[in-house]
């Protein structure tokens, strides 16, 4: 599976290493010298390790007889050169406890303990809340239905207007239920006259009422929004 750059970066900078007796912290890749990582120090030594490399060599073998030195392909430029010193810097102050293992832990954290959940939570710092994610998510209908309208609010699903933005057909399609308009997300679900005889037929038979049943002028997210608020 594919990684979000920014995803990715994120994430390491949750997680952080004591080193004990190095053989599980990656010495490329970790943040393992203090609060930083071997990529932030010295970022040009880095680009000249090979990737396999950076995803395996553990800090013990990065330290036994300065073995990290011999992952370095290629020539250094000068600044690569000053990075190269402040590097050693970091690597020479550092001691391994053969008694002891490494431990990851999130500083983010109160219990500075690692958990899925702490970091699912400092992914979304800042993220706008939309009003409609409680509708959906929190409803009885089953999990398929949930998906179905979590994509239709967001225009997600490939009705015709989508799958003419993506190239995937060269002119809009009408409905397929009514023959009378493009079968885009609020036609089919809200606007259409079939689709209205539907949701008029079904909230007939709630304590909601066919008087809530959306009509021709209706968005589905506002129209949706009315009973939700009641």
């Amino acid at each position: 599976m594919a990684k979000d750059p920014q995803v990715h970066a994120v994430f390491d900078s949750l997680v952080h290493w004591r080193v004990g007796d190095g053989a599980t912290a990656l010495f490329w890749k970790d943040r393992w010298m203090g609060a930083v990582s071997a990529k932030e120090v010295a970022p040009d030594v880095w680009g000249a390790v090979r990737t396999q490399t950076v995803n395996r060599r553990t800090v013990k073998e990065g330290l036994l007889n300065h073995r990290w030195t011999s992952d370095i392909s290629g020539d250094l430029s000068t600044e690569g050169l000053v990075q190269f010193i402040r590097l050693w810097d970091h690597v020479l102050a550092a001691r391994l406890d053969p008694s002891l293992q490494d431990e990851a832990f999130c500083p983010w954290n109160s219990k500075q303990v690692y958990t899925s959940a702490s970091a699912y939570r400092m992914l979304f710092k800042g993220a706008i809340n939309v009003t409609f994610a409680k509708w959906v998510w929190k409803c009885w209908a089953p999990l398929t239905c949930k998906i179905f309208m979590w994509l239709a609010i967001q225009y997600r699903i490939w009705t015709s207007d989508r799958r003419l933005r993506h190239g995937l057909q060269d002119a809009i399609s009408p409905c397929y239920l009514c023959d009378q308009d493009e079968d885009a997300v609020d036609h089919l679900l809200v606007k259409c006259v079939i689709s209205r005889q539907v949701w008029h037929m079904a909230l007939s038979r709630t304590r909601l009422g066919p008087s809530l049943a959306p009509n021709a002028n209706d968005i589905l997210e506002h129209w949706w929004e009315t009973p939700s608020r009641g």
